[in-house]
């Protein structure tokens, strides 16, 4: 009968990381990609973008910080789409939406919200999707 210590534990478990590491980066230096689990990333949003991939979220960076009161995501077809913002209504340089499944066409994000000094700001950022490519 084997009994397991700790430390033969830990030699098995030392090795076992060897192996998966030289695995990874033999396929690496033979030009396979290796992806353990391919999840949707946020998107930095500027205007003009062309989306080619369905984002987990779409980032608006600032460059004075502003406080969100209202956000309106619109098709080109006028259809207004729910989104969910994690910006909240603190003050922020970087306007965080989660969208929903989106659809190929064209895109205007609306938003409305106060400056650090009170005034009033609007902006909006026409994008493209495009998942045909």
């Amino acid at each position: 009968m084997f009994i397991s210590t700790p430390s033969t534990l830990m030699t098995r478990y030392s090795l076992v990381l060897v192996l998966l590491i030289s695995l990874l980066m033999h396929a690496s230096a033979q030009g396979h990609s290796v992806s353990i689990n391919e999840k949707l990333m946020p998107e930095t949003l500027l205007a003009g973008d062309v989306l080619t991939k369905q984002p987990s979220e779409l980032h608006v960076p600032f460059e004075t910080p502003i406080r969100i009161i209202s956000i309106r995501l619109i098709h080109s077809s006028s259809e207004d789409i729910d989104v969910v913002s994690k910006s909240g209504r603190a003050l922020t340089k970087m306007l965080v939406i989660v969208p929903p499944l989106l659809k190929n066409g064209k895109y205007t994000l609306e938003w409305r919200g106060l400056g650090s000094d009170g005034h009033s700001r609007s902006e909006k950022r026409e994008f493209e999707v495009n998942f045909d490519n």
